[in-house]
């Protein structure tokens, strides 16, 4: 699904289209992303006292700068902020030159092509999310919608709200590894977690100005995490990480 701002002016979508939300006005609307012809990302550069400056627009007559280069510069012209987190400055946008526009196009615009991540497990083939202990000779299983469920005759019996939670001797897994996302976000190296379908975590061991501009939380040791859309994701990167897994069986 995709969400729409309908903004004065805007053409208003068919409500064969709509699937929900108003469309009228200043409204929200839910579409199909089937019925949408592209999704990108725009952003606006201009040229502004000599220095080139990131633009967001505030309104018809006013723009706000987004500088993170020469702090010397920055302070000359009274820009507010630091180093960590950059600088701006509320101007007119008669003051702007070479003014210049960058569209980049999302080929997926949501987490479903991200694999499962976390501790994973083989069993018969088929792949699940997992919890294991080295040296304890079990695997258990959490089963999603879907997965097949395993053999009554070699599961060490279940657990949870709805029997989802198997525990199988560890003989019968063919693998056990822990599965993990890296990501470009807003120039930064940073790892990545899904939280659904349209929402990552992002998080980061190194200072960067993205901390203080985006108010990330946590700390250099934990790392500074915070929650975005996945739009705003550049890239990402999958690894994967084998266990050693024990052929001890429980006694």
């Amino acid at each position: 699904m995709v969400t729409l701002f309908i903004s004065r002016g805007d053409p208003v979508p068919d409500s064969g289209v709509v699937v929900a939300g108003v469309a009228g006005c200043g409204e929200r609307v839910r579409v199909r992303e089937v019925d949408v012809d592209r999704l990108f990302l725009r952003s606006m550069r201009a040229r502004w006292r000599g220095e080139v400056v990131g633009v967001r627009v505030l309104d018809d007559e006013r723009v706000l700068l987004l500088y993170d280069a020469d702090p010397r510069w920055a302070a000359e012209q009274g820009m507010r902020g630091d180093q960590y987190s950059g600088w701006e400055l509320e101007v007119p946008f008669v003051e702007l030159t070479d003014v210049t526009f960058r569209e980049i196009d999302s080929a997926w615009s949501d987490t479903g092509r991200v694999p499962p991540l976390g501790v994973r497990a083989v069993y018969r083939g088929h792949e699940y999310g997992a919890r294991w202990d080295q040296g304890s000779g079990v695997v258990t299983l959490h089963l999603g919608m879907g997965d097949p469920v395993p053999a009554s005759g070699e599961t060490l019996g279940r657990r949870g709200r709805d029997g989802r939670v198997v525990r199988v001797p560890v003989r019968f897994v063919s693998r056990v590894f822990t599965r993990s996302a890296s990501a470009v976000w807003q120039g930064e190296d940073v790892w990545m977690e899904v939280l659904d379908r349209r929402h990552v975590r992002v998080r980061m061991f190194h200072e960067s100005r993205q901390v203080s501009y985006r108010q990330m939380a946590g700390d250099a040791d934990s790392g500074y995490v915070l929650d975005v859309e996945f739009l705003e994701i550049r890239s990402h990167q999958i690894h994967e990480h084998d266990h050693h897994v024990t052929m001890k069986e429980p006694r």
